[in-house]
């Protein structure tokens, strides 16, 4: 399987999901799975997050072939693997990290008043 294969899966994966919030934008839709209600929001975060990877990833098939050319096939493919995994934790943006408190938790040392939603006012 070619190196750069993955790199194709996930811009193509990212167009898909291009696809879906043009097709619902401006619209109240909800997807349905298993029961559970997700926004079409959660689509865009997805593509997002598909295509940022999508860049890294043709970044680790230039590291890959890089390292090809001075050792084995072998060679490449770990150096991609490492420097894709790195890149990839290292710049994906945290969606599940919130700057604000949690109306559920309580915040460590925020003593004051707060919102309706839980957040602390300025």
């Amino acid at each position: 399987m070619p190196r750069w294969s993955l790199a194709v899966v996930t811009g193509i994966l990212a167009f898909g999901c291009l696809a879906l919030r043009i097709a619902y934008a401006g619209k109240a839709v909800r997807v349905v799975v298993h029961a559970n209600h997700i926004d079409i929001f959660l689509v865009g975060i997805l593509m997002g997050t598909l295509g940022i990877s999508t860049l890294l990833l043709l970044a680790g098939v230039a590291v890959g072939r890089i390292a090809t050319r001075g050792g084995s096939r072998r060679d490449g493919d770990v150096a991609m693997a490492i420097f894709a995994s790195y890149v990839i934790g290292q710049f994906m943006p945290l969606f599940y990290w919130t700057p604000f408190c949690s109306g559920r938790a309580k915040c460590a040392g925020k003593k004051g008043k707060k919102s309706e939603r839980g957040r602390p006012l300025a």
